[in-house]
């Protein structure tokens, strides 16, 4: 039969490989969530800008320089 002696490594060792795992782990969350929060805060900015555009679109107003009575 085979005897093999598997050597799995120090405590320090798997604890510096759960450390690394776990905090890729969290780092991805963190940067999902913030990735998430700064799509959310751009959608709001162009969905006041888009409000605000009607107010600020003159380009279907004749405007004549010669009109005294413009302003």
């Amino acid at each position: 039969m085979l005897n093999i002696d598997w050597d799995i490594g120090s405590n320090d060792g798997w604890l510096g490989f759960g450390g690394g795992y776990l905090g890729s782990i969290l780092s991805g969350i963190v940067v999902y969530s913030i990735a998430r929060y700064q799509d959310l805060e751009e959608k709001e900015h162009k969905n006041s800008v888009y409000e605000l555009l009607p107010y600020f679109n003159i380009d279907g107003i004749n405007i004549n320089k010669e009109d005294k009575n413009f302003f």
